[in-house]
């Protein structure tokens, strides 16, 4: 059985919209943490908010990510706080997959989901 992994990820530090360069190394550190998880992974995919933050965090994750190739699906259903991430995982069948979203969306699912018995890792 595929073990089907997902990633959830907050965009980094953000101010007027944009990443800040602290922001950016929050990214850059996190996409490097899971690119030793990923260990022989040869594609991915990353479902990103439409906003710039995140698809900017999106960005620096398929870059960091090299030489797994990424591809990057921005979703509009992420940029709202009323269960977008939730009806996103019940559509994915390519795994491992990550998500860039926002607050309190991820943290409303995944709160969900450790009450519901899934197994949540948290990666900082």
């Amino acid at each position: 059985m595929e073990n089907k992994i997902i990633y959830f990820m907050r965009h980094g530090h953000y101010g007027s919209e944009r990443l800040t360069k602290e922001g950016k190394l929050q990214v850059r550190n996190s996409a490097q943490e899971i690119k030793e998880e990923l260990n022989g992974t040869k594609r991915i995919r990353i479902y990103s908010s439409p906003k710039i933050r995140a698809k900017q965090s999106a960005k620096i994750i398929a870059d960091t990510l090299l030489p797994v190739k990424a591809k990057i699906q921005v979703k509009e259903k992420l940029d709202s706080c009323n269960g977008g991430v939730g009806d996103l995982v019940s559509t994915i069948n390519s795994f491992p997959a990550i998500i860039v979203g926002h607050q309190p969306d991820l943290r409303d699912y995944l709160g969900k989901s450790l009450s519901e018995g899934e197994y949540v890792k948290i990666v900082r």
